[in-house]
């Protein structure tokens, strides 16, 4: 019966990553629309095609903004699970893996201002080196966790 909880718990954690996961990609995507769209619009001189790139930049930055507090919901909810795997399995290694998975994913959102409008100048350069960076360090360390999980569970 031990052995049931136990493996119930990695795959509630399990769960609850893969959302996170997802959720800090999509916010990935989000910047990387509006890193895009930010570079069209500066590269336009056509004012009807500009509104275009403007209208979408906005709509990807309402996107990322409701992402940032979807994936506050989930850093709570992955907090919690964790918190109970490593209180039923004594292992401080799950408590690690969810600290790096959490701290990249707020590093990222705290680097990105409450607002950028298109026009900024640093937008551009800002959105470009922010999503590149997150990217990668969101992959690693939630891969990190899941590989952990995995093996724990013989997957």
């Amino acid at each position: 019966m031990e052995k049931k909880i136990k493996y119930g718990k990695k795959l509630e954690v399990l769960e609850v990553l893969e959302k996170v996961h997802s959720a800090g990609t999509g916010l990935d995507v989000c910047l990387n629309s509006m890193h895009l769209d930010a570079v069209l619009f500066a590269k336009s001189e056509d004012e009807c095609v500009k509104s275009q790139h403007e209208e979408r930049y906005k709509l990807f930055y309402k996107k990322y903004l409701e992402g940032v507090d979807r994936i506050k919901l989930l850093h709570a909810e992955l907090l919690v699970k964790s918190r109970l795997l490593k209180a039923i399995n004594q292992d401080k290694e799950v408590h690690n893996l969810m600290t790096n998975v959490i701290s990249v994913q707020r590093k990222f959102i705290n680097k990105v201002p409450v607002s950028i409008p298109i026009d900024s100048q640093n937008s551009k350069a800002l959105l470009g080196l922010a999503s590149c960076e997150f990217g990668n360090e969101n992959n690693r360390e939630c891969s990190k966790y899941r590989n952990y999980l995995y093996n724990s569970l013989g997957i």
